[in-house]
């Protein structure tokens, strides 16, 4: 495995580089459409059923479906695999999001109202605090998802460590298997372990 890698560093290097970028593209979309929806369920209960039903249903699409789903329209690349892994990485964080702010204590609410803060400052300095944890939770569970499932990418052109594991698998190359999907298991773990992290350091202050 060592020499693989010391003989294909460039590839190696590139391959971590792709996985890595589009996780994190990914995430941070998942992150700013599904925290949103989350709150918009909240806010306005009429539209929370249909909202949560849909993302609930999403779950249920397993990832190779929704990289097939995209090809067509978007055809092979980053951008189809961004988008499917986004629609991926999205009910974990929206439904988190909605479970944290209706999970937030209403006394505090009421406590927050009768020392005369607004309904935006209820939410900025109450509501979303407390959610955190639980909207961390869902970040967490969801950025685990997109590292993991990122190695499908490499079936639609947009490179990554699952290149290692497709041409393992193809060429019975056990060396190349296992190098992707360690270094894999290596870059999810580090992602659980900081945001592992960040969640205790930000609950200190709730």
């Amino acid at each position: 495995m060592w020499q693989y890698i010391v003989e294909n560093r460039q590839l190696y290097i590139t391959a971590i580089w792709e996985h890595v970028l589009l996780s994190v593209v990914v995430i941070v979309a998942a992150v700013l459409i599904g925290v949103s929806l989350g709150i918009f369920s909240a806010k306005f209960p009429q539209w929370s059923n249909g909202v949560i039903s849909v993302f609930t249903f999403f779950r249920l699409i397993p990832s190779i479906a929704l990289l097939i789903l995209v090809m067509p329209l978007l055809k092979t690349g980053f951008v189809p695999s961004a988008v499917a892994l986004t629609v991926l990485a999205l009910p974990a964080i929206c439904i988190n999001t909605y479970s944290g702010i209706m999970g937030v204590d209403r006394l505090a609410i009421e406590a927050a109202t009768g020392l005369g803060l607004s309904k935006k400052q209820i939410f900025t300095k109450v509501e979303l605090p407390m959610a955190m944890p639980m909207i961390i939770v869902g970040i967490r569970a969801a950025f685990i998802d997109v590292i993991s499932s990122a190695t499908l990418a490499a079936l639609v052109g947009a490179g990554g460590l699952g290149i290692f594991i497709f041409r393992g698998m193809m060429m019975n190359d056990m060396a190349r298997l296992l190098i992707g999907g360690i270094t894999i298991a290596l870059i999810a773990l580090l992602a659980e372990l900081s945001l592992a992290l960040w969640q205790r350091k930000y609950s200190r202050f709730i």
